[in-house]
């Protein structure tokens, strides 16, 4: 079944076709150019620059493979629907790159923030990690931070200076490394985004909000992780607003499977009924 492409932007139009190539198994380029007088004509240097950016993501997602590209065509790696189970984390990120965050549910969000958490883990190795946002029944984002000071033996600030509103401080997930029982070691506070507005987001700028709030010995890293693939041309701007950059590429290439997470992921498949 031949789909209307989203845009005319060719970020979109990649996250388009990558999207239903997992979906259908392959897609045909050429299908999306024809001209609407003349089903003979259609734009071949616009599908050349498609399969370019599309040749680039692969060199990105290397060790992952989710596709190849075989003339105008994009066949999909993940055929058997076993493949397509164990692959769930790529569609997710691609189902909120292309259509957005909307109206989402506090379960989405907090399952893309357990995803990027796992994969943040296995990239830094290291079992260690509190996710900051909380749900109705979980602890108070004061209590996370207690819970962080225990765990890291980095020094409280002032957590008066706190708002009393406060969720998360704007951060979803922190993740450290430790050497010993000092304190001063790696750690990473991640703002994870399944909105388009992701180039909104500064997360450098909530490090001096954190930094009152816990003495760290060492200043942490920022993160920002995304559901989309950062553009080439503004990967240096968001870099220096956000710090570290955990897109799409990088999230399904370091993501590491965990049963429960799996499970919550063929339960968000089966409810927007993706094929």
């Amino acid at each position: 079944m031949k789909r209307n492409l989203p845009s005319n932007n060719k970020y979109d139009i990649c996250d388009f076709l990558e999207y239903y190539t997992f979906v259908d198994g392959e897609c045909n380029i050429e299908e999306y150019y024809y001209s609407s007088e003349d089903d003979d004509n259609y734009d071949s240097t616009q599908i050349d620059d498609i399969k370019g950016m599309l040749n680039r993501r692969l060199k990105l997602y290397y060790p992952y493979i989710p596709f190849r590209i075989h003339r105008n065509k994009i066949i999909s790696m993940f055929q058997t629907e076993d493949l397509k189970n164990k692959n769930l984390h790529y569609l997710f990120c691609l189902y909120y790159s292309l259509y957005g965050g909307g109206k989402l549910s506090r379960k989405e969000s907090t399952l893309f923030e357990i995803i990027v958490d796992a994969a943040l883990k296995s990239y830094l190795n290291t079992q260690h990690s509190i996710l900051t946002s909380f749900g109705e029944n979980e602890l108070t984002i004061r209590e996370k931070i207690h819970e962080l000071l225990n765990n890291t033996n980095e020094l409280i600030g002032d957590l008066n200076l706190m708002p009393s509103h406060a969720k998360d401080g704007g951060i979803d997930i922190v993740t450290f490394k430790p050497l010993d029982d000092r304190g001063n070691q790696i750690i990473v506070l991640t703002d994870a985004t399944l909105g388009k507005n992701w180039s909104e987001k500064k997360v450098l700028s909530k490090l001096k909000h954190w930094v009152q709030y816990i003495h760290f010995k060492t200043e942490p890293l920022t993160c920002l992780a995304l559901a989309r693939i950062v553009p080439t041309e503004r990967f240096h701007y968001a870099s220096c607003d956000n710090g570290l950059l955990f897109d799409r590429t990088r999230i399904v290439s370091f993501y590491v499977p965990k049963n429960e997470i799996e499970q919550e992921l063929s339960i968000w498949r089966a409810e927007i009924c993706v094929s």
